[in-house]
């Protein structure tokens, strides 16, 4: 039992050992003079790369014609900016970023280490960086500088006339991956590892979540399936139903129709024999009417045949009485011219119900002249 004991213990020992080494070579280090220097230029490196950062970020053309400066640092600001921007176009935001990094380095990095590798690497991935936006983005004359600044253009165009565009995006891609490696210390490739690990973590999420999800759209699709056998079962079972109110309705119309056709024809024979009525009324009155008027055409036939016998009468009458007046002056005078010898037979004349003798005498005589 001892003797497994001893191991561990000389373990932790030597572990406490080296918290203390460690603890006493940074108060080493903070007590010495080039650390305090090596924290006053981070200082400075901080500030002028958040001031390069706000200049490059804020940087407006019509700054240059003015009045006045929208650059958030002012006219140094948009001297900063032109000039960065200038050089290396839409890359030059890296520059402050990379100001960034070597003000962590000078808080936090190993003071011996060497730092010129990094420092070259940064600078390929400047050059590489600005080559590739002026490759990937086109001249636009509403911009202030080309995509890849000056760098970018000359180094681009060159390269591109002895490499080509695909050539040349080969091995400035190349080159960047490389400076970034190289100026991160591993940290990028580190990253690139570890996002290949996320990434197939992240596939084999999304291919479990794939198939659930290919699963729950199966199952839905069985349910809709179902649902939509009933909901059609539902609707037939729905349209038999409106196809039987339908047929009873068609019936009721029909019997409604038959009812109405019923109606209508007791009401035609009713106006029918209200319209015969109405003859036979009218023919009764257009009787009673001729009747009248025949009555009336009798009466007056019968009152002018009275009045023509009347008058008749009264002609008769006056006849007589002038007859009667003329009698004895005629039959005088007859004496006195009779002929001495009559005919044996005289035509006899009509008498119209008056004596001979005195017809005798409206012959010679007119009638006499009404008084």
């Amino acid at each position: 039992m001892t003797t497994a004991k001893r191991p561990k213990e000389k373990a932790l020992l030597s572990k406490q050992d080296i918290v203390a080494r460690r603890k006493a070579l940074k108060e080493k280090k903070l007590g010495s003079s080039n650390t305090g220097r090596r924290a006053i230029v981070g200082v400075f490196v901080l500030a002028a790369s958040v001031l390069s950062f706000l200049s490059i970020a804020t940087f407006d053309r019509v700054d240059r014609v003015g009045p006045g400066f929208r650059n958030a640092i002012g006219p140094v600001g948009h001297a900063i900016g032109e000039a960065f921007r200038g050089l290396l176009g839409i890359v030059a935001l890296v520059v402050p970023i990379v100001g960034f990094y070597a003000a962590g380095v000078l808080f936090l990095g190993e003071r011996d280490k060497k730092r010129w590798p990094q420092l070259l690497s940064f600078g390929l991935f400047l050059v590489s960086g600005a080559i590739l936006t002026q490759l990937m983005f086109r001249e636009d004359p509403s911009w202030a500088h080309a995509p890849g600044g000056l760098v970018g253009r000359e180094l681009g165009g060159l390269m591109t006339a002895l490499f080509s565009t695909v050539g040349t995006v080969v091995l400035v891609s190349a080159i960047a991956v490389t400076a970034a490696i190289v100026g991160t210390q591993f940290a990028f490739l580190r990253f690139c590892g570890w996002a290949w690990a996320k990434s197939l973590v992240l596939a084999d999420q999304a291919k479990a979540w794939a198939l659930t999800f290919w699963a729950e759209q199966q199952k839905r699709l069985e349910e809709r399936k179902l649902e939509a056998e009933k909901a059609q079962a539902e609707e037939e079972a729905f349209l038999a139903t409106l196809d039987d109110e339908e047929a009873e309705l068609a019936e009721l119309e029909a019997a409604a129709a038959e009812a109405e056709a019923a109606v209508e024809e007791a009401d035609r024979l009713q106006k029918n024999q209200e319209e015969a009525r109405a003859r036979a009324l009218t023919e009764k009155e257009k009787l009673r009417l001729e009747r009248e008027r025949l009555a009336i055409d009798r009466e007056a036939a019968r009152l002018a045949k009275e009045a023509l016998k009347s008058a008749r009468l009264k002609e008769k009458d006056q006849r007589a009485q002038s007859i009667a007046a003329l009698t004895p002056g005629l039959l005088d005078e007859a004496r006195t011219a009779a002929p001495p010898a009559a005919p044996a037979h005289q035509p006899t004349q009509p008498t119209n119900g008056d004596p001979a003798w005195a017809m005798s005498f409206f012959t010679p005589q007119p009638p006499p002249p009404p008084p």
